[in-house]
C-alpha cells in the first residue's frame, strides 16, 4: 500500500497549504490508516515539500 501526505485541507475539502510538521505527519498517517481500513502502509511519501520546514524535521 502506498499513500502520501503533506497537503493540509479544511474539513470541507478546501486546500489550506502544505504542512510538513512532524506532528501533522503522524496525524495524517493515523487518518490515512483509518480511512483506508488497514493497519500498515508500505510506502508513505511527502506529496509536496513544505518550504517553511527543513525536510530533516518532517
Amino acid at each position: 500500500m502506498a499513500t502520501k501526505f503533506g497537503n493540509a485541507c479544511a474539513p470541507d475539502g478546501r486546500f489550506l497549504g502544505i504542512n510538513g510538521r512532524s506532528d501533522c505527519v503522524r496525524a495524517a498517517c493515523d487518518a490515512s490508516l483509518a480511512r483506508l481500513g488497514i493497519d500498515h502502509i508500505d510506502l508513505y511519501s511527502q506529496h509536496r515539500v513544505d518550504p517553511s520546514r527543513p525536510v530533516e524535521e518532517t
